[in-house]
């Protein structure tokens, strides 16, 4: 009851906060200031919704398009069709988050690279992950040498 109760406030005061970003007509220098972060703040939350919207229907929409999950409610036609808007959005506002993108790719593979070394999954320790094994013999292949001693070079710096 208690949690709730503080939901709706908490949607209360967003709904409050959204009206005043969009219809508030500040008169100070430092209202005008405030209802900017207010309007930024609704971008940015809306963007992240967004975003995630439309990568859980490309995902689930390319699922039932190519046959790999059954639906009785979506036909693969109309799926297909759903995938390929969804996609046509996500490309048309490229502008807005391939500044994030690196960030993402750099999060995973860190992410990535903590299970390996680590052994299991970073937020469950009881799923084993296949550990991080790399042969430092000179059996490698010519142009993986590079690779491998630059990997090296990087361990023994962050150990020391």
């Amino acid at each position: 009851m208690i949690a709730t109760f503080a939901l709706v406030v908490v949607a209360v005061a967003l709904v409050c906060a959204g009206l005043y970003g969009l219809l508030g007509k500040p008169s100070t220098h430092t209202g005008k200031k405030r209802k900017q972060h207010v309007v930024n703040g609704f971008r940015v939350g809306g963007g992240i919704l967004l975003g995630f919207a439309l990568m859980t229907i490309l995902i689930g929409s390319s699922q039932i398009a190519f046959g790999i999950v059954h639906s009785t409610k979506l036909s693969r036609f109309f799926a297909f069709l759903l995938s390929l808007g969804s996609l046509a959005l996500i490309l048309s506002m490229i502008q807005l988050w391939a500044k994030y993108f690196a960030g993402w790719i750099g999060y995973s593979v860190l992410n990535g690279l903590f299970m390996m070394s680590g052994g299991h999954l970073v937020n469950n320790p009881a799923v084993l992950v296949a550990p991080l094994v790399v042969h430092f013999g000179y059996h490698n292949r010519i142009c993986e040498r590079p690779c491998v001693l630059a990997f090296k070079q990087n361990i023994f710096a962050q150990s020391n």
